[in-house]
């Protein structure tokens, strides 16, 4: 995906952003953090190469009970977890995208 915005001989500052998100039913990485986000940085001064390409990792496991729903990264990650949750339920009421989602999600399950 990234490499098909440019053609051959094409200028590189062509290359529009470019985010990778990655969920995890499973701890993976080392870190107690459940969300965490890395792009290209030089391993001696830290200095950063680029801004245009960067992955993200949520680890559905490591989301604590006392994190932040009002984070959207939480409130999200919750909706992964389990739809059916009382948090859910409570966040379809705040949060608009959420509920439409949950719509959706029943709307498929009832598809024939």
């Amino acid at each position: 995906m990234y490499e098909e915005q440019l053609n051959e001989k094409e200028d590189y500052s062509r290359l529009a952003r470019t985010v990778c998100i990655n969920i995890f039913n499973f701890k993976y990485l080392k870190t107690d953090n459940f969300h965490t986000g890395y792009r290209f940085k030089e391993i001696e001064t830290n200095e950063e190469l680029t801004d245009v390409m960067e992955g993200h990792f949520i680890e559905v496991p490591k989301l604590q009970d006392s994190s932040d729903e009002k984070d959207m990264i939480v409130a999200w990650t919750e909706f992964l977890k389990n739809p059916e949750s009382e948090k859910v339920r409570g966040l379809e009421l705040s949060i608009e995208e959420i509920r439409q989602a949950k719509d959706e999600l029943i709307r498929m399950s009832n598809y024939e």
